[in-house]
């Protein structure tokens, strides 16, 4: 019956220590600087990258493109980023930490672009900053605080008719700002200089163009608004 049990017990032992084949599941030994790759040839596996003997990113691959959850540490071993791929492009939610532990930042990413309310925090957790975006562009509806958590009020956009031509600009005169119109669900960008848009009216009735701005924030956010002309 002993006899029995160590062959089984060897077995078990030698299955365990083998494992089921798959090198990702393995983290290489630490290297004092440059990457490491752990997988097939294929392209299925993980990048390590290192610096002074300390982890600093873990990229998961599929057919050698950045698939799954990928992170990235500080200099100290923390974690930094988290960023969600498919197939070589940002699909999901990716975090943001600061130095310290804390989440700092949240964005959502459908097919590589921001899609979704992104929000930045306090080490608290309060919110700070948030903005929704649709497929890459801040859309209106942007909630921004200041030190104290006072709401910033934000700019709007001011029209001025010059002949046959609309212009228009930011009421914080901001040159970081880019124009938009909206007809039905698409978006035409209009040509702009220093934060000056110009748009030839044609027949246009008043009050049948609705203008987007795409604008830099005081707090060096993105932000958007909308008006009717």
């Amino acid at each position: 019956m002993r006899i029995v049990y160590s062959l089984v017990l060897a077995a078990a032992l030698l299955f365990t220590a083998c494992g089921s084949g798959d090198n990702k599941s393995k983290k290489p030994k630490a290297k004092e600087n440059g990457t490491q790759y752990v997988g097939d040839e294929q392209g299925n596996g993980i990048q390590y990258a290192y610096k002074n003997w300390i982890l600093v990113s873990e990229i998961p691959m599929k057919e050698k493109d950045v698939h799954g959850l990928a992170k990235e540490y500080y200099d100290d071993g923390k974690i930094h980023f988290e960023r969600n791929y498919n197939m070589g492009k940002l699909e999901g939610m990716v975090i943001e930490y600061y130095s310290t532990g804390e989440k700092y930042m949240e964005t959502l990413y459908v097919n590589n672009k921001i899609d979704g309310t992104q929000y930045r925090y306090k080490k608290d957790g309060t919110i700070i900053f948030e903005v929704p975006y649709e497929k890459g562009l801040p859309i209106p509806g942007i909630k921004e605080h200041d030190a104290n958590g006072k709401l910033v009020e934000q700019p709007t956009i001011v029209f001025t008719r010059k002949g046959g031509n609309l212009e228009m600009k930011m009421s914080n005169n901001t040159k970081a700002a880019n124009f938009y119109q909206i007809v039905d669900t698409d978006k035409f960008k209009v040509p702009s200089e220093d934060g000056v848009g110009k748009l030839a009216l044609g027949n246009a009735p008043k009050g049948s163009l609705k203008i987007r701005a795409a604008y830099r924030t005081a707090y060096g956010n993105m932000g958007a608004v909308e008006a009717q002309y």
